[in-house]
């Protein structure tokens, strides 16, 4: 089984503002420049962000087919207050993607993405959960919030209410983006004060993993995804051997799934490459780590099985 917990629904360009676009445009160019290929920001919005507008989900089915992934776990995104709005609102966004998960409720699972800054946050949430049949809540605390601050507890209030999983991006990002806020420490509180809420963290907090690791060695509660490890995975293979087996071993058993961040970074090392990399891992460790093949099926999909009730 192989389940994908961390992929952007991405149903109409305006759902975003063009400072979100403009922000994820440079992260992507910079990117682009590593393949010796250069591209402006502009060209990156129009030639690459547009062809992943999905308003049906037909494209997110066909990643699925594709990869031979079972479930996904589709997000919203608000970056709302902190990069400015979109011209859809935030509420309409989450139906939208809501409606997607409900359409292939075999394969989809919809989070809802929520600003907790937002004063009526906590109904907004409410909604998806009772009435949208969302099952998580992704958090972009660099748009300028602590996940562990008093708007997110009420936020989180509803997510425990309804047995729903949190999904928190750590690690830094380029400006606009503001990285104190998405240390891993400040999930810390998470695990002290809503033992029952199981906490993914976004991309293991990165470039901060080690750190991730700490927490999630004595937080039974705390994850993390590995979104974004498949440029180290492809780029530098004896690092990411060595940073993987490290956080395993210091997290403990369990502790870490399978994320992609599709679609964004299909064109830099595609989701099929890193899955390819994965499951070799038994057989291909780099010198010096070892991987047992329960391991590998655990980061594959059988951890988020478990953290998603599958």
């Amino acid at each position: 089984m192989i389940v994908d917990v961390h992929y952007h629904m991405l149903c109409s360009w305006d759902c975003l503002s063009e400072t979100f676009w403009d922000f994820v445009g440079n992260l992507m160019a910079r990117l682009f420049e590593r393949l010796g290929k250069k591209m402006t920001v502009e060209e990156v919005k129009r030639e690459v962000f547009s062809t992943y507008i999905d308003p049906e989900g037909e494209k997110l089915m066909r990643y699925l087919d594709q990869t031979g992934i079972d479930r996904v776990v589709i997000c919203a995104l608000d970056y709302g207050i902190g990069f400015g709005e979109g011209k859809i609102g935030i509420e309409e966004q989450n139906r939208q993607v809501a409606a997607i998960a409900r359409k292939n409720s075999d394969r989809v699972i919809a989070f809802a993405g929520v600003d907790p800054r937002r004063k009526d946050a906590p109904q907004i949430l409410e909604r998806c959960f009772r009435d949208y049949g969302m099952r998580g809540l992704k958090y972009h605390p660099d748009a300028g919030f602590y996940p562990n601050g008093p708007e997110s507890y009420a936020a989180l209030e509803q997510a425990v209410k309804y047995g729903a999983v949190l999904l928190s991006h750590t690690g830094p990002l380029p400006p606009p983006s503001r990285s104190k806020f998405v240390q891993p420490i400040h999930l810390d509180d998470l695990g002290v004060d809503f033992p029952t809420l199981k906490v993914i963290a976004a991309h293991c907090g990165e470039y901060w993993w080690r750190d991730w690791a700490a927490l999630a060695h004595y937080r039974p509660n705390l994850f993390g995804d590995l979104a974004e490890w498949q440029f180290t995975a492809a780029w530098d293979y004896e690092r990411f051997c060595h940073e993987l087996r490290e956080a395993m071993t210091i997290a403990g058993p369990g502790k870490i799934v399978l994320g992609t961040d599709t679609p964004f970074f299909e064109p830099i090392v595609p989701v099929t490459k890193f899955l390819e990399i994965l499951k070799a891992l038994p057989q291909n460790a780099a010198p010096g780590t070892r991987f047992t093949q329960e391991e590998v099926d655990g980061i594959l999909g059988l951890n988020a099985k478990a953290i998603l009730g599958l």
